[in-house]
């Protein structure tokens, strides 16, 4: 009887499937490129996260049990989830500790508890995975599970950032730069916000636009290059940027004028939730759409911005853009003036005062 050798190998190959050889994939702190180069990982594969200077920071291998509490996670069913997360970081898995970090902190698929949560944190910072950091930096300065401490705060943000993790690069730049809870360091934030935008961090390309947009920060004055960071920054979804990028083509600064895409920008910032954008479009429809005039001050009122407060207060008291209502008209002149609007409050003392006045 005659066998063939390739029949043979088939037949080997089919009981016994040869591994596929393992990968690494190497990504930085940049939280949306991390998650997408570990979302392709497959159980022993390696993920090396760099810093900015292209050096591994972070070396982490990808385990079955820690691909299945992800799936578990995926499914929705978080239960699972994190009682794989704990097995996994019980044995000293660092972005097992972190995950169950946040489950804690959510009160996912477990109870909330900060304080442990923290601890899990620091177990995963101490071996350098610089998302642990962070997320200790935002514990201290909100107070999540410890005492609030600016000082500790900008510790852990100074650990992250040197090694590389461009959002506590910005928050750590914020804080050097205005002098928020930490000595004020002008040079330093700057340092830190340079860095943060090479990195693609939305924020601080903005910050950096407005640096150059106005001359400040030690840096000479340059539309053009303010023109280039707000865009960057608005390609990245950053509404403030948006904002500024309107304001760019609305004044031609380091950008030829043009209203019509003012108009798009402004809106694209209203949309994503930026106060002064919806203040201004609320206005500029306020002649030929009084309408929508109502609707954009309304977003921006409800946001607690004083001058939509009144402005929809006025629509309100005369009837412009949605029904005459005297008690709404009050409700936002109250919340105005509570915040020291003194027009606001000349408009509630008028309808006060008003026969009858307002309702309360």
């Amino acid at each position: 009887m005659r066998f063939s050798l390739v029949g043979v190998f088939l037949v080997f190959w089919l009981m016994f499937p040869i591994p596929a050889a393992a990968r690494t994939f190497k990504t930085t702190w940049e939280q949306k490129a991390l998650n997408a180069a570990a979302r392709q990982m497959a159980a022993g594969d390696t993920l090396e996260v760099l810093d900015q200077a292209g050096r591994v920071t972070f070396t982490w291998t990808a385990t079955p049990a820690f691909l299945a509490a992800q799936a578990a996670e995926d499914r929705k069913d978080l239960t699972t989830a994190a009682a794989g997360m704990r097995a996994l970081a019980e044995r000293g898995d660092a972005r097992a500790q972190h995950r169950l970090g946040a489950y804690l902190h959510d009160g996912a698929g477990v109870e909330r508890n900060d304080a442990e949560a923290v601890r899990w944190f620091l177990k995963a910072a101490a071996k350098n995975y610089g998302s642990s950091m962070q997320s200790l930096a935002m514990f201290y300065r909100s107070g999540f599970g410890v005492h609030k401490d600016d000082v500790v705060t900008a510790s852990w943000l100074r650990k992250a950032s040197d090694i590389g993790n461009p959002d506590s690069q910005s928050v750590l730049a914020d804080m050097l730069f205005y002098g928020k809870g930490v000595p004020k360091d002008e040079a330093e934030g700057l340092r830190w916000f340079k860095a943060a935008a090479d990195a693609g961090n939305a924020y601080s390309l903005n910050q950096m636009g407005i640096f150059y947009r106005t001359g400040s920060a030690g840096l000479k004055k340059d539309n053009k290059l303010a023109f280039d960071f707000y865009r960057r920054a608005a390609d990245l979804g950053e509404p403030y940027a948006m904002f500024n990028l309107a304001a760019c083509y609305s004044n031609g600064w380091g950008i030829a004028k043009s209203e019509e895409a003012a108009f798009v920008w402004r809106r694209k910032a209203a949309l994503a939730g930026n106060v002064k954008a919806q203040f201004d479009l609320a206005f500029q429809y306020s002649e030929s759409d009084p309408k929508q005039a109502a609707q954009w001050y309304t977003k921006a009122a409800e946001q607690g911005f004083g001058p939509a407060q009144i402005n929809l207060g006025i629509m309100y008291e005369k009837g412009e853009g949605l029904a005459r209502d005297l008690k709404s008209a009050a409700y936002w002149y109250r919340q105005a003036a509570d915040q020291g609007y003194e027009l606001a409050q000349e408009k509630l003392d008028a309808l006060d005062n008003d026969d009858g006045g307002a309702p309360k």
